[in-house]
């Protein structure tokens, strides 16, 4: 096995090297024993910090597949009609929250002084 590193570069190889003096490159890396597919750079805990967001991810989506699961079986009972309502009263209530945002947006810049735009960012 190839027992000896090449770098793209000499800014690449001096970073690596000034890492590997602070300390912030593995061990395993350091002695060829690394065989994950984490950049070999990376410290340990931005690794575990990613494996821990991928577990998180995966545990929302499985509670999200196991809520619509849940929806569709409670869905399974209704009409058409009562699904279409339904649905009327959510696009509703989403549409009155813009609607709402758009108007507080609009008040906040009514509310600013007027600045040309020759001028935007000094005043």
């Amino acid at each position: 096995m190839l027992k000896k590193r090449w770098f793209i570069n000499a800014g690449e190889q001096r970073s690596f090297e000034s890492k590997v003096r602070r300390g912030e490159i593995r061990p395993e890396v350091l002695e060829f024993r690394d065989h994950s597919d984490a950049d070999p750079q990376a410290s340990a805990d931005s690794i575990s910090q990613k494996e821990t967001d991928k577990k998180a991810a995966l545990i929302e989506g499985v509670e999200a597949a196991k809520e619509a699961a849940a929806k569709k079986a409670a869905d399974a009972g209704k009409s058409k009609e009562e699904l279409a309502a339904e649905k009327l009263e959510a696009d509703d209530a989403a549409a009155r929250k813009g609607a709402v945002e758009a108007t507080a947006a609009a008040d906040k810049k009514a509310a600013a002084p007027f600045c040309p735009p020759e001028l935007a960012g000094v005043c």
